[in-house]
Formats: C-alpha cells, sequence, structure tokens
C-alpha cells in the first residue's frame, strides 16, 4: 500500500516543539514580546493563536482520516495498522483497534481482517 501523508503545518501559527529547556530559552530569547503558552507533545504556540491553531489541526486530521478511508479503504488501512503493531506476532489487535476505532473500523471489522490474513503471514 502506498500512500502519501499530508503533514499539517504548524509553522504556520508560531507553534514550535521544545524537547529540552534549552530549547524553550532559545526561542523565548528570540522573540521575547510574544505570549506563548503550552500545548500537548511539547509544543509551545502563541497564546493568540493557540484555539485557532487546534480548530485547524483537528479539522486537518478529519480531512485526513476521511481522504485516507476513500483512497485506500478501510480493509487495507486496518491491514496496515496490524502489520504497525505486529499483531501476527503478538496475536493481539487491540493496540490497533485503538488506532483504528480513529477511522470507524469496528472490532469485528479489524477481527475480521486479521483472521483473513494471519495465514498469509504465518
Amino acid at each position: 500500500m502506498t500512500f502519501v501523508q499530508k503533514h499539517f503545518d504548524f509553522s504556520a501559527w508560531w507553534a514550535f516543539f521544545a524537547f529540552s529547556d534549552e530549547q524553550l530559552k532559545e526561542w523565548l530569547n528570540w522573540k521575547p514580546e510574544e505570549e506563548y503558552a503550552s500545548a500537548p507533545w511539547g509544543m509551545i504556540v502563541r497564546k493568540n493563536n493557540c484555539k485557532e491553531m487546534f480548530e485547524a489541526f483537528h479539522k486537518h486530521c478529519d480531512d485526513e482520516r476521511n481522504r485516507r478511508i476513500k483512497e485506500v479503504w478501510l480493509d487495507a488501512i486496518i491491514e496496515s495498522e496490524l502489520w504497525n503493531y505486529e499483531a501476527w506476532y503478538t496475536w493481539e489487535i487491540d493496540d490497533a483497534y485503538e488506532v483504528l476505532k480513529e477511522y470507524w473500523a469496528t472490532r469485528q471489522q479489524v477481527l475480521n481482517v486479521y483472521r483473513e490474513k494471519r495465514n498469509d503471514h504465518e
């Protein structure tokens, strides 16, 4: 399966990732006049952009999920995530299923693909 993922551009919102105190201090020394807020994943974002950026980010995620479902079909996405979480080695689909719920996949759909493809991967 070939799929080109379209990433969300956080730089348009003046958001950045700071994974250490040094990175945070370096950025804040460069733009000291701005007010920043801490966000998930080690992200720092300008306070006046925060709400609008997250609304745009969630819309982007929904649009990408819908695009993937239309372009790749749900069974191929399920199989990809089962591979990603090594379901055929662990005999466990729960981790993959947690991700696949975001694609509106049911547990039964995931089990069906797992069972169908299991013999191919043993």
